[in-house]
């Protein structure tokens, strides 16, 4: 990254040229790597059976958009009706038969992998993006390669996160604009791609307190307050909608998941809003518009272009009741309850690590403590292969990490400001912003399938925060950490089909009459 040091995996200093050589000569070949086992991976399990009833049920909505039939106005939908195109498109290209479909999903994984990549290698080595993004890969589409929306949406987050990552580099207001297109089409694949437009507008609202910081007041009294008034009301009001989304099922273990992300980045915008003094309101609007303006006019060019039918139509009325106004009233139907607060606990062993890596200064004690790491991985790998139970308590730990992921990113920005680290702030800003409110993409039915749809951003989130606190961006307790969770992955999450078994991870039946057990009837979903 250019203007900043070389952020090493491991390794001590006085051998940056060695790195330096890997970022300049080996980075291509480590993407490219990545790219194939990663396209290898999912290419295998392209073909595993998952849910037996919805891959068919899209091809045959696809099919009838082939026909020249729209969504909710010829046949009900589910969604907001753009995924329909989209895998009407997979049946023309690739075919008429219901492989098509994880084809294209296919396409799109492969377009995903090098934006992940260009993430997680601005705020890492090459080496720990390599290993990062075949984490992300694994943890993602393989567990469940069924071609639903959330996918998509994961996809298009991302590519959205790149893009403003660009923005916060070059300042440039196309990029922000970008990101509105992505989160335009995120919002056509389903109606949760709104939760990255609610990201991106926090971290613009946040980029646009950071010009107000960088200004020298000489008097300490706030100008003009009416506007600090005005964002004050809109954060709070943010915080009541999202647990009025909750609604009657707004129990602890909800609020922890799926509200307390959103509050706690509230609180960090208020809290800056009155830290400091501000320009006047003329000023402010001017700043804020300069940034939400392109952001929205991005969004809204994908769906007005895909609604022009619609409203030629006359008709865009009952689109708009089908797909946004009925689901919002019956979409707590289904209702699977998340993991419990309580669990939260498995994930502290991965922010005390990070503190803990944060005070080793010498060379020695990184390697000792290296060591010890993989040594300890390897240690309850080990148990987690011989005992089930144990394993889901390594799955807990991770469904629930994004939230105090999130929370500790708020403190340290809240602790930071005014160190001079403003673009890497940013940056932090915008990954705990992406993964605490697109997390609740698993709200209401929060199985462990939806974790896999954004485990990747909480994967991004994790490497930032680990990117803040770590001495000179020496993170080398991540390598085994990455490791230990990749193996996991491969070892215990691909062979199990969790998205039927839940949780239970026992053997495969061999006999393909012998009836199911009650202990693998048993799903385990959601709960530690």
């Amino acid at each position: 990254m250019r203007g900043h040091p070389e952020r090493a995996l491991v390794g001590p200093p006085g051998q940056g040229s060695f790195y330096a050589a890997v970022s300049c000569k080996g980075a291509q070949w480590l993407l490219l790597a990545v790219i194939v086992i990663s396209t290898f991976l999912l290419a295998v399990r392209l073909n595993v059976t998952t849910n037996v009833a919805d891959d068919p049920a899209q091809a045959r909505v696809a099919k009838l958009v082939l026909n020249g039939e729209r969504p909710h106005v010829d046949f009900p939908y589910a969604y907001t009706g753009g995924q329909a195109y989209l895998d009407a498109l997979a049946l023309r290209i690739f075919g008429d038969r219901v492989s098509s479909l994880r084809l294209m999903l296919l396409m799109f994984f492969v377009a995903w992998l090098p934006s992940f990549w260009y993430i997680a290698r601005k705020i890492s080595s090459p080496l720990a993006a390599a290993l990062l993004t075949l984490l992300a890969a694994v943890w993602s589409v393989p567990v469940f390669p069924s071609p639903m929306g959330s996918w998509y949406g994961l996809y298009f987050a991302t590519f959205g996160t790149a893009a403003l990552f660009r923005y916060i580099e070059t300042r440039r207001s196309r990029w922000v604009f970008l990101a509105g297109v992505l989160a335009g089409l995120s919002f056509l694949a389903k109606v949760s791609g709104l939760y990255f437009l609610l990201a991106a507008v926090l971290f613009l609202l946040y980029d646009e307190q950071n010009v107000q910081d960088e200004v020298q007041f000489t008097d300490i009294t706030i100008p003009d307050a009416a506007y600090s008034v005005a964002l004050t009301i809109v954060l709070i009001a943010l915080d009541v909608v999202l647990l009025q989304l909750l609604h009657s099922k707004a129990s602890a273990t909800e609020v922890y998941h799926f509200a307390v992300p959103g509050i706690a980045l509230s609180f960090l915008l208020i809290a800056r809003e009155w830290c400091v003094p501000r320009f006047p309101v003329p000023v402010r609007l001017w700043q804020i518009a300069g940034r939400l303006l392109p952001l929205l006019l991005g969004t809204l060019l994908p769906v007005l272009i895909f609604l022009a039918p619609y409203i030629s139509s006359g008709t865009v009325k009952t689109w708009f009741r089908s797909s946004l106004v009925w689901p919002a009233v019956n979409w707590q139907a289904a209702f699977h309850a998340a993991i419990h607060p309580v669990g939260a606990m498995c994930a502290i062993p991965l922010i005390v690590m990070l503190g803990f890596q944060s005070m080793l200064r010498s060379q020695g004690a990184r390697r000792v403590a290296f060591l010890a790491t993989c040594l300890m991985a390897a240690l309850l790998l080990d148990k987690a292969l011989t005992h089930p139970a144990f394993a889901r308590w390594i799955w807990v730990s991770a469904a629930t990490a994004i939230p105090l992921t999130t929370m500790i990113g708020v403190l340290l920005l809240l602790g930071r400001r005014g160190s001079g680290h403003a673009k890497e702030r940013s940056q932090l800003m915008l990954l705990i912003a992406v993964a605490g409110l697109c997390s609740v993409v698993q709200f209401p039915f929060s199985v462990p399938v939806y974790f896999c749809c954004v485990a990747p951003l909480g994967i991004l989130a994790y490497i930032g925060l680990a990117a803040m606190v770590s001495q000179e961006h020496r993170v080398v307790l991540l390598l085994p950490v990455a490791g230990f969770y990749l193996a996991f992955l491969v070892l215990l999450i691909l062979p199990n089909h969790i998205d039927r078994d839940g949780l239970s991870f026992n053997p495969v039946q061999t006999s393909v009459n012998a009836p199911q057990s009650a202990v693998t009837r048993q799903t385990g979903e959601g709960k530690p």
